[in-house]
């Protein structure tokens, strides 16, 4: 979902990927131009698919097993469905996004929400395979599709908060995925560890299926990738960043923190509920921040990005993820999907 206030949905040329040969991903010379009112075949089950406008600014393309927990979130509106927000595996059956991907006008305008998809890579590309450093194809088994059974929007979430608080979700999956190198939850973050000191300038990382500079300056303004992509960004201070912000008239508070706002890099538009990371020396991944808030233009020079962060927030997550108690005896209920 595009939450910058004057984000609208436009329609973009997907760039497809081909081997390179040389362990990883290069622009391969087809595209899949997707126009207003045109839809494209995703692979769900013969649906037809808009995809809406991504854009992770001064990003790279990630390989076919790098974050293996970036889950793509469906809605249905009337005949198609729509890709608009991305969450993170971070259990066996729950997808944390953001609030507002999962309530609110934007989520009520896009109908409710109908699929998970996880174990993507490239929505052009079936199956996903890349060329390892020992020219070795490695394929991924296939994409795994699942209808959510419930959601979950934390309490104390305002729809129309302009700060932008308390903006987190966990999405209950009516299945759990069969799981390997390319489909694994991510690391929550723990105590007394490095993540929970971050400083100024410390690198994060965000990911998703994006628009580029790579790609503007490769095949034009409205070139979008087709692949998984990443992108650096260093950590703001939340006093700093709520001193940006203070000319658009928010104020920030514990429960979000800031990365970004080097000129040319941030995460932006559809990456609504994809997940900012921290990637310590033994390059173990935990989950830091949910994408939630972005200004008008993407990756201006000073304007941090604002996510929800994930540490101050542990104690609801794990809560709501624990199974439910029963007593002795006590039959549990059938399961009946949600009617979202």
């Amino acid at each position: 979902m595009n939450c910058r206030g004057k984000g609208s949905v436009v329609f973009l040329v997907l760039v497809a990927f081909a081997s390179s040969g040389r362990g990883g991903y290069t622009p391969a010379p087809r595209t899949k131009v997707v126009s207003p009112g045109q839809t494209m075949p995703f692979g769900l089950h013969g649906t037809n698919v808009y995809v809406t406008r991504t854009i992770l600014a001064g990003g790279t393309v990630a390989d076919v097993t790098e974050f293996p927990w970036l889950a793509m979130l469906f809605y249905e509106n009337k005949k198609f469905f729509t890709y608009n927000c991305a969450g993170s595996l971070v259990s066996n059956t729950f997808v944390l996004t953001a609030a507002h991907c999962v309530k609110g006008p934007e989520y009520d305008i896009a109908g409710p929400l109908k699929m998970v998809r996880l174990g993507e890579f490239d929505v052009l590309s079936e199956p996903d395979c890349m060329v390892s450093s020992r020219n070795k194809i490695i394929c991924s088994p296939g994409k795994f599709d699942t209808i959510p059974r419930s959601i979950r929007v934390h309490p104390s979430y305002r729809v129309g908060d302009s700060n932008h608080r308390h903006d987190i979700a966990l999405i209950q999956l009516a299945s759990s995925p069969p799981l390997s190198r390319f489909l694994r939850p991510i690391n929550l973050p723990s105590g007394n560890s490095r993540q929970d000191r971050l400083s100024t300038g410390s690198n994060l990382t965000v990911t998703g299926w994006s628009r580029t500079e790579l790609f503007v300056q490769q095949m034009g303004v409205t070139a979008s990738s087709s692949a998984k992509m990443k992108v650096d960004l260093p950590y703001v201070d939340l006093k700093v960043c709520g001193n940006t912000y203070r000319s658009q008239s928010m104020q920030l508070a514990a429960g979000q923190l800031c990365a970004g706002g080097r000129g040319g890099k941030n995460a932006c538009g559809g990456h609504s509920g994809s997940p900012l990371m921290y990637v310590d020396n033994r390059k173990t991944v935990t989950l830091l921040g949910v994408v939630s808030y972005e200004v008008d233009e993407c990756g201006i020079e000073g304007f941090p990005g604002i996510y929800t962060d994930v540490r101050y927030y542990l104690g609801w997550i794990r809560q709501n993820m624990a199974p439910p108690t029963r007593r002795p005896g006590q039959n549990q209920a059938p399961f009946r999907p949600s009617s979202l």
